[in-house]
């Protein structure tokens, strides 16, 4: 059985059986975007990156924490009773990997085992930009060492991707798909309907590009607000997720709006609409979409 969970603008997917997998899942982040703003002339902040990162690792930490396979060094040190201010020199060795096998502590993971982004990592059709150039390997760096090295990142291509392998040239553990299936788990950008949505070893759908948003009103007819969420239903005998994007910039809008359901044959306003809340990490379940900004 696949286990879901929503921590902030991110997803968590647990599979189970023969690829038992805990896997980050990310939302179009379209690194570069504030590049191509301020050509435009809108001047963004220099810490929109930082701030991605951050958050991200706000989450993998949050994940980490849940479960013996996720806890972190400072557990270890915890059990050893080390303060956290003292070296983990080589005669701490023997003892630390004696305590890693009694207690099952997976300290050579984050809690994460794959990070998959789920396309539109980038913000250009036709070019890299310096911006996106520099972004694009510092996140992936920085992702391969949250992971110890021991990690695995997808990159599921999106439209905006059509250009990405001048950037990836020495990543051996990022790889590029246009689709990856694990446990019975069917990721895809969520530009176009492909053949592997039909086959019946899939049970769950996760995509992202419509950046989907809620639209809540405080009053019937007055202020409406704009949430960013993820939809999540069951309809053809599938499980179907869409994740919200990542990018701040790039926020998103009523998925009723677009022609989401002209192209996978599904009734948009019957997934339930779970909006991410600017307290903390937490997701609150706004019930069915449909219901919601009527």
């Amino acid at each position: 059985m696949t286990e879901i969970k929503y921590i902030g603008k991110c997803l968590v997917v647990e599979t189970n059986g023969n690829e038992k997998k805990k896997i980050l899942v990310v939302g179009d982040m379209h690194l570069g975007y504030e590049e191509s703003l301020g050509i435009g002339g809108v001047k963004l902040g220099k810490n929109v990156f930082n701030e991605s990162v951050e958050y991200i690792d706000n989450v993998i930490d949050k994940v980490g924490k849940t479960g013996e396979k996720g806890k972190r060094l400072d557990d270890v040190r915890g059990v050893m009773g080390i303060n956290s201010g003292n070296g983990m020199s080589d005669e701490y060795a023997d003892e630390i990997n004696n305590i890693i096998e009694k207690n099952n502590i997976g300290v050579g993971s984050c809690g994460v085992d794959e990070i998959v982004l789920l396309g539109d990592v980038k913000q250009e059709f036709g070019e890299i930009t310096k911006n996106e150039r520099e972004n694009i390997v510092k996140f992936l760096n920085w992702a391969d060492e949250k992971m110890r090295g021991k990690g695995k990142i997808i990159i599921v291509k999106g439209n905006h991707d059509a250009i990405l392998w001048p950037i990836l040239r020495g990543k051996e553990r990022v790889e590029v798909v246009d689709k990856y299936i694990i446990g019975g788990v069917l990721f895809i950008h969520g530009d176009k309907k492909i053949k592997e949505i039909e086959d019946k070893k899939v049970e769950v759908v996760v995509m992202g590009h419509w950046h989907p948003i809620a639209e809540i009103s405080e009053e019937k007819g007055v202020k409406r607000e704009r949430y960013k969420c993820f939809l999540h239903g069951k309809q053809k005998g599938k499980e179907w997720i869409i994740v919200p994007s990542f990018s701040e910039q790039r926020y998103g809008k009523d998925i009723r709006d677009t022609d989401f359901d002209k192209v996978f044959g599904l009734r948009s306003e019957k997934f339930n609409a779970f909006v991410v809340s600017d307290k903390e990490l937490d997701v609150l379940d706004f019930g069915e979409l449909g219901k919601i900004g009527n």
